[in-house]
């Protein structure tokens, strides 16, 4: 951790994730409840030496205490007889501050399966959660719901003692071979279902015997089967005629499916869905087999399948009591599903995810009915976009193990839409309003459009390409530029959007170094703190920080494709640390000028996201052209 991230920790007021102690002198008895909250709660961080009353002014560990407070911390960590399972902290951080010293201590999430985390105490075992800024005894049902997750993560991997020649659905495994074989262009005709079935991974040897993974009867099991390891459906589906806000209690449903008494598979329910949808919908329609794609692929039809794919491969099959649940009304379409995501609610629209359930997301995945994780939902979110509809609202509450996607079906009508269809006679789309309203009486281009208007190039692209081929605007060697005839014809609005310009000055980056330099203060560290504050791009500028990168660092630039978030960026680059990653990858970029982050004055924000400035661009620009290899 470096000065700047603990100024962020220490200057925001304690939470769920921080807790302040003065520890002067000896570390605190109390630190240890802490420490098995963060573990069974997100996470957090331990500061100690830091006294809330005295802010800003850190107050630190006694010098002649600092070795002693240091073993007494590494001490409780390391005790593998405090804890009923082994912490994951990261490398306890002394900095210094004014000559003053402050020993940071993050706790990692522990896993699922070894939840929850209990501390020994003279009273016997005891759980802790974190309620606020408090530590406080996890009640019963916290413990009940944190053992039910403990499982959730193997559950589908488990061997079932069911006789694999009759526990499957025959239909079932023949209609996902012949999807499987038109996808893969293999052939598996020397091989049985079972054969098939064990290729995939599905059924193993367990003794002399072959048993069937929980997630095989999830996905091919027959009704018997189905109905002996899950006590309700895999999702109940409803069709409404109404409006969401005009439902009552005696609402009655025009169709439901499967029917309440039917137990399906995964395969057979997303089948029976799938067919329903399309009765349903408003111009009728047909699913080639061969991809499972509509053969006039919408938007629409996008957001159903995701998120019904979403909710089948990842909802908590330990919960025998909730059914997912999806309701068809004429505006809104709702998917709520028993267990929450593994990641942050902040992290989710941009692609970030983990499986709960990998061997049924990968079984999917293989036809093409589960992308790789997380693409998903930031498809939904993309699909609307070009619909000009609301965007999803995604609810994941993590106290309730539940997650629900809401899409609405009514198309939005901004202000700005009505406005260029009254005075242009024209139709767009909310991206396209604003693309169009931003280039009129000046030329921007696509890059300074996507920062504009905050959404990615490849979303600007087609905008830019439907206006120009509408005769609206005019792609110049500079960039693009409304049509002449419009400047006049639009002037108000033309005023409008200069003065919202006005109202949101933006900050040059010196502006954000100074901010950064005033927020420093009388803190001091170590790790050089020189940026670039200009950004005149010119080849010879390029070619001399293109010297001077590591090997590391090309791979870093090269990997950026617009706005990308931390998890994001670890992924492409294949590394897992967080910590090591940020302070010895991503800063030192950050230092040069060539990457921004989207919330500089706030480095910790929970929609932290990290994006390539012009120098950056002209870097990643002559990387690929002169195709440096990867690490």
């Amino acid at each position: 951790m470096d000065v700047a991230e603990l100024r962020q920790l220490v200057n925001k007021p304690e939470w769920a994730d921080v807790e302040l102690k003065t520890s002067a002198r000896a570390f605190p008895k109390d630190a240890a409840s802490t420490l098995c909250a963060f573990a069974n709660c997100g996470g957090g961080y331990l500061i100690l030496g830091v006294d809330e009353k005295k802010l800003p002014a850190i107050s630190g560990i006694d010098k002649d205490k600092i070795d002693e407070v240091q073993d007494q911390c590494l001490g409780l960590l390391k005790n593998i007889q405090k804890f009923s399972s082994p912490l994951v902290y990261d490398t306890p951080s002394l900095i210094s501050i004014d000559g003053k010293y402050v020993l940071v201590v993050q706790i990692q999430d522990s896993k699922r399966q070894n939840k929850p985390v209990k501390l020994r105490e003279k009273g016997g075992w005891v759980a802790y959660v974190r309620n606020g800024a408090r530590d406080e005894v996890a009640n019963d049902e916290e413990l009940a719901q944190m053992l039910l997750d403990a499982n959730c993560t193997s559950i589908t991997d488990q061997l079932l003692e069911l006789n694999v020649e009759q526990c499957f659905n025959a239909n079932t495994i023949k209609w996902y071979r012949k999807v499987f074989e038109s996808r893969h262009n293999q052939k598996y005709y020397e091989l049985n279902d079972l054969e098939f079935l064990d290729d995939l991974g599905l059924i193993r040897e367990d003794g002399e015997e072959l048993k069937p993974t929980k997630a095989a009867i999830l996905m091919f099991g027959s009704e018997k089967s189905i109905n002996h390891i899950l006590a309700r459906n895999v999702v109940d589906a409803f069709w409404f005629s109404s409006n969401f806000d005009d439902r009552s209690g005696t609402t009655r449903w025009q169709d439901r499916r499967p029917s309440e008494h039917e137990s399906l598979n995964l395969f057979e329910a997303w089948r029976v869905l799938a067919d329903r949808y399309m009765y349903w919908a408003e111009q009728p329609f047909d699913i080639d087999e061969s991809n499972l794609h509509r053969n006039n692929e919408t938007p629409d039809y996008i957001g159903f399948r995701e998120a019904t794919v979403n909710l089948l491969v990842h909802q908590d099959f330990a919960d025998h009591t909730r059914v997912p649940r999806v309701e068809f009304y004429k505006d809104i379409s709702q998917y709520w599903n028993p267990g929450d995501s593994l990641v942050e609610q902040g992290q989710i629209a941009s692609g970030q995810s983990k499986s709960r359930n990998p061997m049924v997301m990968q079984t999917f995945h293989r036809i093409g009915l589960s992308e790789r994780a997380g693409s998903g939902i930031k498809e939904i979110y993309r699909s609307w976009l070009h619909l000009d509809r609301p965007e999803p609202v995604i609810e994941n509450s993590r106290r309730e193990k539940t997650f629900q996607i809401t899409l609405g079906k009514q198309p939005k009508v901004s202000p700005l839409q009505d406005t260029i269809r009254d005075k242009v006679g024209v139709n767009l789309t909310d991206l396209q309003a604003r693309v169009f309203a931003a280039v009129l009486g000046q030329t921007m281009t696509v890059e300074a459009l996507a920062e504009e208007l905050n959404v990615s190039t490849a979303d600007i692209y087609p905008a830019t390409d439907y206006l120009a081929r509408q005769s609206l605007l005019q792609a110049l060697p500079e960039g693009y530029q409304a049509m002449d005839h419009f400047t006049e014809a639009l002037a108000d609005l033309q005023q409008d959007s200069a003065a919202q310009a006005a109202e949101r000055p933006k900050e040059t980056k010196l502006d954000v170094e100074s901010k950064k330099s005033d927020q420093a203060g009388p803190l001091n560290t170590e790790v050089s703190t020189e940026k670039v504050t200009k950004l005149d791009v010119d080849s010879d500028q390029v070619e001399r920080i293109l010297s001077s990168l590591t090997k590391k660092n090309r791979v870093l630039i090269q990997a950026f494709d617009g706005q990308m978030g931390l998890a994001a960026l670890m992924h492409v680059v294949n590394v897992s640390h967080r910590t090591h990653f940020k302070n010895k990858q991503l800063q030192p970029v950050i230092n040069l000028g060539i990457v921004s982050e989207l919330y500089s004055d706030s480095p910790n924000h929970p929609n932290q996201a990290y994006y390539l400035t012009d120098l950056g661009l002209a870097l990643q620009e002559k990387l690929l052209e002169s195709d440096q290899p990867q690490a």
